[in-house]
Order: C-alpha cells, then structure tokens, then sequence
C-alpha cells in the first residue's frame, strides 16, 4: 500500500510537473508569435518589395504591354558617362587634382586601381562620339570635372585647355545631332577644396556657385539640360558616412548630415 501510494503521488507529481511545462511552452510560444507579428510589422518595406508584390503575379503578355505606349512623345532615349570614369589624363594640360585621384593614388581603392588614364577620352572625343552615334542615342549625358575647369577649385585660376575640351565634346555631339546633357558634380571636388573641409566646409557653397555660373555662361549657349549633382546621397553617405569613397570619412551621424545639408 505505502509503495502504490508512493507511485501514485510521484505520477501525480509527474503530471503537474508536465502540465506546467506544457503551459509555460505554451505561453512562451504565444509570447514569441505575438513578438514574431510585432517585428513584422513594424520591420520596414523596402520600395523594391512593394513593387515586386505588385507586378509578380502579371502574365507575360501583361508585362509586355507595359512596353507599349507609355513614354511620352519627347522622351529621349540615351547613354551616360562621368568624367572620371572615363577622361584619363588625370593631371595633364593643367588640370587640377580630385579627390578620386588622390584616394587612388593613396591606394584605397581595389587592386590599387586608378583612373590616371581610364578611356583615355580626353584624348579620343571624336572616336568616342564615332561610337556614340553607332548606338543612335538622342542625349548624351555627361560631366565637367570641376578641377579640370577650375584647378584650384575656384574661378581665380581658369583652366583654358580644359574648357577647350568641354567645347570641343559640345560641338560634335551637336554635330551628331545627339543632345548634350551636362551633370555638374559627379563625385570628382577639387582636392584643394578638400583641403578646406570639402562639403563640410561652408565656404564650398560660394565656390560651387561660381563654377556653375561659369560652366552656364561658357556651354549655356549650347547646352540646354543641366544636372547639378550626381546621386548626392552617395556623396554624402559613401564620402562622409561610411568612408567608401573619398574623402574616407566615417563620420554618419554627423559629416553625412552636415554635408547632406549643404548639397
């Protein structure tokens, strides 16, 4: 009797002991869906998913029709380059340095890469436009190299060979009937801009006003489509935040805003 009693009470300690464990499971597995569904809502969407949710369920022939009628009469259809990407002749014929030049050199880019010589299309426009026109494109959308123009950065020493270079890409695209469009700032400052603080530095706003003004009084008579900056944010976040691209500050909570200001 005593050793049946002791069995029962062990099998009823035993029951209450699962059924705790059972419940607390339970709890906690309701505790983590409720946390679960309150992560997932609160997680934000990027726009990529929204449209992906959007479009994934169209038909093929849905998605073709997309391509019928739906750029407007006028709409130009073109190519794009950035000074650096392609010039070369990186410190030739009185052209200042850049910050890419400099962060290159310096070695901060993979491989040691520079672009010293690039394309080399400083000194192959009329070949590059030869195959510009082989693509038929309506715009041409490229930029000025700011030291190129202005090697010290500023309007008191103009680079006379490096405006020759910018009329000379103007007037072959126009004779190709291609359009230019001119981006003004794509990533390439002045080193010697940097040297004062870069776009952290407020002074910079009156230096970017009289190269805009300059390059809108020397091409404006030709060029018609004007991009001020190109992708600023890459500028300010790549340049100032995480250091990437130059000038190789890793500063986001300050620099990145600070120069996301001034832009």
């Amino acid at each position: 009797m005593i050793l049946l009693s002791s069995m029962f009470a062990s099998s009823v300690a035993l029951a209450s002991i699962l059924e705790f464990v059972t419940s607390f499971y339970s709890i906690s597995s309701k505790t983590n869906t409720v946390q679960e569904k309150q992560v997932a809502v609160l997680a934000p969407r990027s726009s990529y998913q929204t449209v992906w949710e959007m479009f994934a369920q169209q038909s093929e022939v849905e998605r073709d029709s997309f391509l019928q009628d739906v750029f407007p009469s006028g709409f130009l259809w073109g190519t794009s380059t950035g000074a650096f990407n392609i010039e070369g002749a990186w410190a030739e014929d009185g052209k200042g340095e850049s910050i890419w030049d400099q962060f290159g050199h310096a070695g901060h880019v993979y491989m040691n890469q520079t672009a010293d010589v690039a394309s080399d299309s400083y000194y192959k426009t009329s070949y590059d436009v030869y195959l510009l026109r082989g693509l038929h494109p309506q715009l041409y959308k490229f930029s000025v190299s700011w030291p190129r123009i202005f090697p010290a950065g500023t309007n008191e020493t103009i680079n006379s060979k490096g405006v020759d270079y910018y009329n000379q890409l103007i007037n072959r695209l126009l004779d190709s009937n291609i359009e230019p469009m001119v981006a003004l700032f794509h990533w390439d400052l002045p080193q010697a801009l940097q040297v004062l603080g870069g776009w952290q530095n407020d002074s910079i706003i009156d230096a970017f006003v009289d190269y805009a003004d300059f390059c809108f009084a020397t091409f404006g008579d030709r060029v018609k489509i004007w991009i001020t900056f190109h992708e600023p944010w890459v500028i300010s976040y790549a340049g100032y935040g995480t250091g990437e691209h130059p000038p190789g500050i890793t500063d986001p909570g300050v620099a990145s805003y600070k120069v996301g200001t001034q832009e």
